[in-house]
This record gives C-alpha cells, structure tokens and sequence, in this order.
C-alpha cells in the first residue's frame, strides 16, 4: 500500500500535534471552553411576559441579525430604575403568550431584552425588527396588541438616550 501525503498535509498535521502539546495534551476547543464560565452563558427564551419582578433590564441591540453571531458587539443599555422596570413588566404582562403566525426572517434589526430574575437567573425575548417574538416561538398578526408597539418604543427611547 502506498501513502501519498503532501506537504501541507504534513504541516496540518504537524501545527494540530503541536497545539495540543501546548495545552497540556488538551485540544485547543476545550481549552476555550474551559475559559469560559459556564453560569454567565446560560439564559432562556422566556416561557411567559408574566413577569412579575425583574432586578434589571439589559437590551443588546444589533442592526442585523447576522452581527449577533458574526460577533458584532452590540449597543447596549442596563436599567435598573425601579419605576422603569414596572413600566415595562406592566406592558410586557398585557401581551398574550401566543402569536397568531409565523414569518420568515430577512437580516433584520433585532432587540434582545434580557431580563435579571430571581436569584440572578436569566431569561430574554426579541423583537425582530418592530415585532416581539412570542414565548410559544410566534410573532401578532399585523397589527399586534398595542403593547407591543408602545414596549418597542420604550426600550428603543431608553436605548439611544
């Protein structure tokens, strides 16, 4: 049997045995994810808007939804007024858990809203563009509730003050 091996396979080869001895005999992928705690990566989508209390509001905007995964730092606002966080929770309490269609998604700006409950547990929702998506993965049939315009235009003042 007769091997072919080309000299750019050779160095491939040579840069990955190389990298993994530099770990410690670890690949260079779980190093990376061990440097990362793991408690700051986890959020969820929310299952209900009925949120009763929130310790703070984080909103990450991105002007397409591909920057979010190309690594694009967002713009980003924190609230913690309390006063402001009952508005919102008040808007965000009238809108129903479920939509009434799916759409399919361009390149869109989107807003995520990250929401610190209890115990500092994490969970979010997004506007797609102007439109909330809904906990059961759904977006209103135009025009939505009226809560979900006024909550957009909240978070969005909030964000370019």
């Amino acid at each position: 049997m007769k091997l072919k091996y080309t000299t750019s396979k050779i160095i491939f080869v040579c840069s990955l045995s190389l990298l993994f001895f530099a770990n410690g005999g670890q690949s260079a992928c779980a190093t990376e994810l061990n440097a990362k705690p793991v408690k700051d990566t986890i959020m969820k989508y929310a299952e209900t808007f009925k949120i009763n209390k929130c310790d703070k509001i984080t909103l990450d905007y991105y002007k397409k939804m591909s920057d979010s995964r190309d690594g694009v730092k967002p713009k980003s606002k924190e609230i913690t007024d309390k006063v402001i966080l009952e508005k919102i929770l008040l808007l965000l309490n009238k809108l129903p858990d479920k939509g009434d269609h799916m759409i399919k998604m361009g390149d869109v700006p989107i807003l995520n809203v990250i929401l610190t409950v209890d115990k500092g547990e994490k969970i979010y929702f997004t506007y797609f563009q102007d439109m909330i998506k809904t906990p059961d993965t759904s977006f209103y049939y135009s025009p939505g509730p009226k809560e979900e315009k006024v909550l957009f235009d909240l978070l969005k003042s909030i964000l370019n003050k």
